[in-house]
């Protein structure tokens, strides 16, 4: 890991912890009606968070490969520039993953995070909305939106092994 790395991953720590300071009332964590158990259930969800952003920030190059892999032997291949980032999904309460972008390489560049922004439409009994927003920020309360980048590719990790063979 370079100098450049691993500063940039202290940084997206030191971002994600402010952030949710910044955000007490209503934010990513309601503190106002946290217990004990709870404070220490989201404390341990923030740290595997960050420890997946600081994973995705390492090793997006070599998932960004794969991917373009994947989509090529499939005969759908990107056309444009691509780029794999942390995605930090915001709403009920915070995950983090990895999802691939694809627009042109100036904009593409930009972006630091994808922030998927959940909403339901009819109080959750049928609708669910899901925004996937790319941002120059790594900050979730200072979402900065690039336009004229997509996702194309969403990568993730089973964490239980699955009954199909």
């Amino acid at each position: 890991m370079t100098k450049r790395e691993k500063f940039l991953s202290v940084l997206v720590i030191i971002f994600m912890f402010t952030s949710i300071l910044q955000t007490v009332d209503g934010g990513l964590f309601n503190f106002k009606k946290l217990n004990t158990k709870t404070i220490k259930e989201d404390a341990k969800a923030l740290l595997k968070g960050i420890g997946i952003v600081a994973l995705i920030k390492q090793f997006g190059p070599a998932l960004n490969d794969a991917a373009n892999k994947a989509l090529n032997d499939k005969s759908v291949p990107n056309v444009e520039a691509t780029k794999v980032v942390p995605i930090l999904t915001v709403g009920q309460g915070l995950d983090a993953g990895a999802c691939q972008i694809t627009g042109p390489k100036d904009k593409v560049d930009q972006v630091q995070m994808v922030y998927a922004v959940e909403s339901t439409l009819d109080k959750g009994e049928k609708f669910y909305i899901q925004g996937l927003v790319p941002s120059t920020s790594m900050n979730p309360a200072k979402i900065d939106r690039v336009y004229g980048v997509g996702v194309v590719s969403m990568i993730t990790y089973k964490t239980t092994k699955s009954d199909k063979k």
